[in-house]
């Protein structure tokens, strides 16, 4: 890989990803509002529908980062405390510094000048920790939910299983070797590496959830949430998620 290539491959990676966010918003924002307006249709005098949005942080590769998470969903109150639901979502989390961005000046191996001098910095036997992580997920959800039937103090609480299909996409920063003196642990040379994944793949996902209903309709969350993927990759395997929401009965 050239050294143009190299310095330049983060910044391309990332403005596709936010081309696939963009369409994936637009695609999930019609898909809810067409469940929102056939249970309309058909369901206009009882209040079994509810519509929302939630946002909150997320850990994607569960090491500790935190990034930003973002749902559109739609439920259907089902008999005996069930409901079944549909979310769509985005998660975007990234621990790359500035740094990368600063492409004007690119060091021997094609990386920006401050990010070499970085790594020349390093304890020799800081090299194998040494990293930064991007990754952008979309999913879509189907979920069914049990709802407590008792509310503690004026709360209602629930549980949710269901089934996933995730898009991930994620670059990763490392060195792929590095030499270093034994004796004062001073760095003498690296390379690095780019690591991209790009798949889709199916899972399963479990949650918790703590509603209060408010007036005019509206219902308040606070929930958490596991996703696991099947067949997972190097990347991207799995995420978690805490979020606050806000939703509308109909």
């Amino acid at each position: 890989m050239s050294i143009t290539k190299l310095s330049n491959i983060l910044t391309l990676h990332t403005n596709y990803n936010k081309v696939c966010t963009i369409n994936f918003l637009m695609k999930s924002i019609t898909l809810l509002l067409f469940f929102c307006f056939l249970s309309f249709t058909s369901f206009s005098q009882i209040k079994n529908n509810k519509l929302g949005a939630k946002g909150g942080i997320v850990d994607v590769d569960m090491i500790g980062d935190r990034g930003v998470n973002f749902e559109l969903f739609y439920e259907r109150s089902l008999k005996y405390n069930f409901t079944l639901g549909l979310d769509l979502g985005v998660a975007n989390q990234s621990n790359f510094p500035e740094i990368f961005q600063a492409t004007s000046l690119v060091a021997v191996n094609g990386l920006p000048v401050a990010v070499d001098e970085e790594i020349m910095a390093l304890d020799g036997r800081e090299g194998f920790l040494y990293g930064y992580r991007k990754y952008n997920v979309q999913y879509a959800q189907a979920y069914i939910k049990y709802t407590i039937p008792i509310k503690i103090f004026g709360n209602q609480i629930s549980a949710l299983t269901g089934l996933m299909m995730q898009h991930s996409e994620g670059t990763q920063f490392s060195l792929r070797q590095f030499k270093y003196r034994t004796t004062d642990y001073t760095m003498i040379s690296y390379t690095p590496r780019y690591d991209i994944s790009s798949y889709t793949r199916s899972g399963w996902l479990l949650g918790a959830s703590i509603e209060r209903e408010m007036q005019k309709s509206f219902v308040f969350s606070i929930d958490a949430k596991y996703n696991l993927v099947w067949d997972s990759k190097k990347l991207l395997s799995h995420f978690s998620a805490l979020r606050v929401g806000i939703a509308k009965r109909f």
